[in-house]
């Protein structure tokens, strides 16, 4: 079975005390999630699915928890500020909780220090320890009598994460100012510095091999602790970090706003899963097979398996609760699960705002944060006049990006020239009718605002239509990737000269450097869709591609970046030319076991939408229709939109009629229910989901060909 990232998720160091072991997964027991809930001052209790159980009022901005061996107590640092930067006096307590029967019942003071936050629990001396950051400090706890033991001087700027290691002989701590790890011995207290990447952060500790792995902003540091250095730099930075129950592998909430996956012994990245948010905490389960990772700010808890390296849960906890971290212990069956994906989940509400009622034959519609305000804008596309706009979130103005390109047909928001804003590739000067000519390719440098924004031509390919960026490589850097709909001199109906699929990569100079192409392939006929996709177990993209030649799956190879693997799918529909085929093309997985699916609108401009599923290895992917009402169909994507793991299809057709709907998978029946998003009021030639006022929940934005509009659907969650 293939291994497939598209949307989605830390292990302790595990020595086992014969006194106090483990069974996991026993029988009549069941599994609970604990939430430090940051911004409610508190903490949850959880089931699998996501059902909040009880919450217990702890000080001002919990932090940081730990498991007691017996994972019958968990302690929590008050820090008191919601963040390191935070000029406060914070707090200067750590609560205790009783896990069993879930309730607060003491706490240890760290006065006259105050600001808790990093916490350590060695299990072979059940010794504790503490960082402190008003003033900064380490703190050496026995958390059986409560009582400060030892403390020690910290000689770098903001101790900000801490581990100790096994027999409390050793004390690791991440100076997330000074980006430095200070080495401190217990017993003396004689210390080493060793610098390390920005923003140091999470650690984890492998003593078999007296290695100590660190998670920066801009990499993930590795340390042999024995010679007290840092001997290499994993390319992958992030927030926090474990090892695998094993130690083979080390899973990172990631700068990319995703988890990586790196092989703990050769240190290289095996794959990533986006997730399109930011990552403050990682842990993982008591029985190693799942990470827990927690978007912060947007109240999300993502649960991913450690097997397929999947998705496998989210929800979202109530809102302003800032879950982060997020473990779990086993307990008696006590608590109720009643949302156990036995039958369909309700589909959130929408609310409907028309973000631009004339904009003349809206095509593609894409999102990125042009104003850096931390919120994503929107940056439609018209085939018909040369202006492009952008609109500001969350009032909607509208803003010139240019004026100067005409026939315009796609673009790709990304940061060309490594400036810190928003640039974006232009596709424009399409003509269908004429494939010998045309297609130009510019990118467009972001200027000051009221400015028009500069042109930069790239290349010129007739027919260019579908451009994204991916890496493709793995090489960390973004390609452009370019695909025409037709062969050049091909005409209709049968459109028979192949498509020239290809990538650019972008130079050193952007404004003056050429951009050098690479082909990808030249089978396809009529190639209309297009997503990039990560397939397979690497950090290389991949591409899913709508045509003539129905669903076809483009593998890069990240060793040999002329090396492509074509694997078709789907056939698409069996019919003369030009109606026969596949014309968009979606991703989406259900949540019975994570199956991936493909979503299509067929034929080409087509009537149906179409589902397909894996069947056996080598065959092709079992295909039903359905719907068979669409009038020129011509956008669909899929998302989870309900948070309950298991994606929806978003697809509407830009033909009489003018419907947008959701189709939910009903997993009682194994059939796809539609309903109607909006009914009349949009032809929609594309879609754009994001998550545009950052409360965790995929929003929608149509681009209205025939209806002139712009119509932004806010997603209200479950009512």
């Amino acid at each position: 079975m293939m291994k497939l990232a598209g949307i989605l998720y830390v292990a302790l160091l595990v020595v086992v005390v014969p006194s106090c072991k483990v069974s996991f997964s026993p029988k009549n027991m069941q599994r609970v999630l604990v939430a430090v809930e940051k911004g409610t001052s508190s903490v949850g209790f959880y089931t699998p699915q996501g059902v909040r159980v009880k919450s217990l009022k702890v000080d001002t901005f919990p932090h940081e928890m730990v498991f007691y061996p017996n994972q019958q107590f968990a302690y929590v640092t008050n820090n008191g500020s919601l963040r390191y930067r935070d000029q406060v006096e914070g707090g200067h307590s750590i609560s205790i909780i009783d896990l069993i029967k879930m309730e607060v019942i003491d706490e240890i003071s760290v006065l006259p220090y105050k600001r808790p936050h990093g916490i350590s629990l060695d299990p072979l001396t059940r010794m504790m320890a503490v960082s402190v950051e008003n003033p900064d400090k380490v703190l050496l706890i026995d958390p059986k009598e409560k009582v400060i033991v030892k403390e020690f001087d910290n000689f770098g700027d903001t101790p900000h994460m801490i581990r100790l290691g096994p027999g409390a002989l050793k004390l690791f701590v991440a100076n997330v100012l000074s980006n430095d790890l200070i080495i401190t011995d217990v017993n003396t207290g004689d210390y080493t510095r060793i610098p390390v990447g920005q923003a140091p952060q999470g650690m984890d500790f492998d003593p078999s091999r007296n290695m100590l792995f660190v998670a920066c902003s801009n990499y993930t540091s590795v340390i042999d602790v024995e010679k007290k250095q840092e001997i290499f730099q994993i390319a992958l930075g992030g927030n926090r970090l474990k090892l695998s129950k094993n130690k083979d592998l080390l899973y990172i909430s990631s700068s990319r706003e995703g988890i990586g996956f790196v092989d703990a012994r050769t240190f290289e990245v095996i794959h990533h899963l986006d997730l399109g948010y930011k990552l403050f905490s990682l842990n993982i389960s008591s029985d190693g097979k799942y990470i827990y990772a927690a978007a912060e700010p947007q109240n999300l808890v993502f649960t991913v398996s450690t097997e397929n390296m999947q998705v496998v849960k989210t929800f979202r906890t109530p809102e302003g609760t800032r879950p982060d971290p997020v473990k779990d212990f086993w307990t008696k069956e006590i608590i109720s699960d009643h949302q156990s994906n036995t039958s369909v989940t309700t589909l959130p509400s929408f609310q409907r705002t028309v973000v631009d009622s004339s904009f003349r034959k809206g095509y593609q519609v894409k999102a990125a944060d042009i104003n850096g305000d931390g919120l994503p804008d929107i940056i439609p596309v018209s085939s018909l006049h040369p202006e492009i706009y952008w609109y500001e979130n969350p009032t909607w103005k509208k803003h010139l990006i240019s004026n100067q390109t005409s026939k315009n047909i796609d673009l790709a928001p990304q940061d060309i020239d490594a400036d810190g804003d928003i640039d974006m590739a232009l596709a424009c000067r399409f003509d269908l009718q004429n494939s010998s000519k045309g297609g130009y390719l510019y990118w467009l440098e972001n200027q000051e605002a009221g400015t028009s924004w500069k042109l930069h031509y790239i290349d010129s390919f007739p027919t260019s239509h579908r451009i994204r960026w991916a890496d493709v490589d793995a090489d960390n850097k973004q390609e452009l990737i370019n695909l025409p709909i037709i062969g050049i001199h091909s005409e209709s109906p049968e459109y028979s000269v192949g498509v020239e699929f290809m990538y650019y990569r972008l130079p050193p100079n952007p404004t003056a450097d050429p951009w050098t192409k690479q082909l990808i392939d030249t089978a396809l006929h009529m190639a209309h869709g297009l997503q990039m996709v990560r397939w397979d177990n690497d950090l290389a993209w991949d591409g899913l591609t709508a045509s003539f030649e129905g669903v076809q799956l483009f593998k890069s190879s990240p060793n040999d970046a002329a090396s492509w693997n074509r694997v078709q799918l789907g056939e698409g529909e069996v019919a003369p030319r030009p109606k026969q085929g596949s014309s968009e093309v979606g991703l989406g997985f259900l949540a019975d076991g994570h199956r991936p699916f493909v979503a299509t609108i067929e034929p080409w401009h087509g009537n149906k939408v179409v589902v397909y599923y894996p069947e056996s290895e080598g065959e092709l992917w079992s295909r039903h229709v359905i719907d068979t009402t669409f009038h020129d169909g011509h956008a669909l994507l899929c998302a989870d939109l309900n948070l309950d793991g298991t994606d929806e299809i978003v697809a509407g057709h830009r033909g009489a009629g003018y419907n947008l709907y959701i189709y939910q998978f009903d997993p009682s029946s194994s059939k796809w229910q539609r309903f109607d998003l909006d009914k009349g009021g949009i032809s929609a030639a594309g879609l754009c989901l994001l998550d545009f006022n950052q409360d965790g929940l995929l929003d929608i934005v149509a681009a209205g060909s025939a209806t002139n509009n712009i119509i932004l659907y806010e997603n209200l969650g479950l009512k």
